[in-house]
């Protein structure tokens, strides 16, 4: 759906793909692109390769027509673990998720595209986790710009399992080495404040006497990516995971997460100030 009036009327519901071929859509993300269309990417079973997982395409929309031109940018894909669709300041476009890699390693790729979505470069991965399963994840990864960069955040559960931190000054040709958010994390999410430090959270598992929980942490890094400070937004006996964060200014930042509370799950919004 679309809208041209500042959301108050919007067009109908259009599918995102209309070949008959493509019977599944998953896990997509979108981003407003410098010529002010908006670009989308998506899994998709349509892939050119009988190997394991799914196809990642990219659209943008054209106007009032919506997206169109859909088309295979990489395989195969995790089947199952969010994409990020980011654009620098440069205007350049950046994809980043979950490649399936000689056919077993599920480690982050990333690829960009320097000519508006037209052609994107090879994935290259950001780190060699060489996470070796025969199965779905479910938690992706996120990336972020400040002045010294580009930055990442992911999840591994290979030999040294956790959330991690890496940095790229070149674009994504090459990737510092990973540094540890959280042996114990899973689904980071990151952003940057507006003096540019850098501001993560994730989820992770407590145990409190013979009953298991899960919290929400949040972890600054500065200029150079270096950890400065850890804490925990949420208390150990809580239930809450799947946290996503948005930068106000540079001193704190919006977080919101699932809660339970009794046998319901809540969407939970949080101002954290630093």
């Amino acid at each position: 759906m679309q809208s041209f009036d500042y959301g108050q009327s919007w067009t109908i519901p259009r599918k995102l793909v209309n070949d008959t071929a493509s019977y599944d859509q998953r896990y997509y993300d979108v981003a407003l692109l410098p010529d002010g269309e908006a670009g989308i990417i998506w899994l998709d079973n349509r892939k050119t390769t009988s190997s394991e997982g799914s196809g990642l395409y990219f659209a943008r929309t054209e106007g009032r027509h919506g997206f169109l031109n859909d088309r295979l940018i990489s395989q195969p894909c995790c089947q199952c673990c969010r994409t990020d669709l980011f654009v620098d300041n440069k205007g350049f476009i950046h994809t980043l998720y979950r490649g399936i890699i000689q056919d077993s390693i599920r480690d982050m790729v990333h690829a960009v595209s320097k000519d508006g979505g037209k052609t994107f470069s090879k994935p290259v991965r950001i780190s060699d986790d060489n996470w070796v399963i025969n199965g779905c994840p479910h938690t992706g990864p996120s990336m972020t710009e400040t002045n010294t960069g580009l930055a990442f955040t992911w999840f591994t559960g290979g030999k040294n399992k956790g959330c991690y931190f890496s940095g790229s000054k070149d674009n994504g040709n090459t990737f510092s080495p990973r540094d540890e958010i959280s042996q114990n994390g899973s689904h980071p999410q990151l952003t940057h404040l507006s003096d540019d430090n850098l501001v993560v959270v994730w989820d992770e598992g407590v145990q409190v006497g013979d009953r298991n929980f899960r919290k929400v942490g949040i972890q600054r890094r500065d200029l150079q990516g270096t950890n400065t400070n850890n804490s925990f937004i949420t208390p150990d006996t809580a239930t809450a995971a799947y946290p996503v964060i948005s930068a106000i200014g540079n001193k704190g930042a919006l977080v919101a997460y699932t809660r339970k509370h009794g046998n319901r799950n809540y969407i939970t919004c949080q101002y954290v100030q630093f």
